[in-house]
């Protein structure tokens, strides 16, 4: 995902997953604020990503980690499902071709999920949302 948002002018994701039979479900929209960001923090390790538990400076003896991210909007299908199906059609109409489609397994899916929602953690709570969706990192 990091090389496509650095290749492409697309900032917006939809990843989906497939059934059994191989028929594609809608998972998680991922909108890129901007191409990479480092973040600082003492809870890095914290994360269950062995990305962010390898980030820089991850030795016990030092207090503060940093971590090479990609900062983004994110929402579940799962967990919203009628704010993720909303904010895919608004998407859509403004431009059709400015959704970047991306095919993982169910449990690369459940993965970026779970660790763009703990790294929701790491901020202040009054900075989690942004424009209604919470903000979250994925290591690059």
């Amino acid at each position: 995902m990091g090389e496509i948002a650095g290749a492409h002018c697309n900032y917006r994701f939809l990843l989906r997953s497939r059934t059994d039979s191989g028929v594609p479900i809608n998972y998680l929209l991922l909108s890129l604020l901007g191409q990479r960001s480092t973040i600082l923090s003492n809870c890095l390790s914290s994360i269950n990503d062995p990305a962010f538990s390898e980030a820089e400076g991850s030795q016990q003896e030092e207090a503060v980690q940093r971590a090479q991210v990609l900062q983004c909007l994110f929402v579940s299908f799962s967990t919203d499902h009628s704010v993720a199906a909303d904010l895919l059609q608004q998407w859509s109409d403004k431009s059709p071709n400015s959704i970047e489609t991306l095919d993982y397994m169910e449990e690369e899916c459940s993965h970026i999920f779970a660790a763009l929602q703990q790294s929701t953690l790491l901020m202040p709570p009054t900075q989690r949302m942004l424009n209604g969706l919470p903000v979250g990192f994925l290591p690059v």
